[in-house]
């Protein structure tokens, strides 16, 4: 996965983009080959269109529980 993460770093590189939205891409990028490498065990090019989808719902749960588990603790913080 390597090799897909340097090519995706050039490719961003060549945006001209500030050094903390390259860090930050680079981030969201790097979550996502290691769910293809270690959930799914494939390749960029071998990823369906229904599996990008069950990743981005996966992501979309996530942070929802995390934005809940955040107004429970700020509820709990005020009492």
């Amino acid at each position: 996965m390597d090799k897909y993460f340097n090519l995706y770093r050039e490719m961003i590189s060549l945006r001209g983009l500030s050094d903390l939205t390259l860090k930050s891409y680079c981030t969201y990028i790097r979550s996502y080959l290691d769910y293809l490498q270690n959930i799914l065990k494939k390749n960029p090019e071998d990823v369906s269109w229904q599996e990008l989808r069950d990743y981005i719902r996966r992501i979309q749960i996530i942070l929802s529980l995390i934005q809940t588990i955040s107004l429970f603790a700020q509820f709990f913080h005020a009492l």
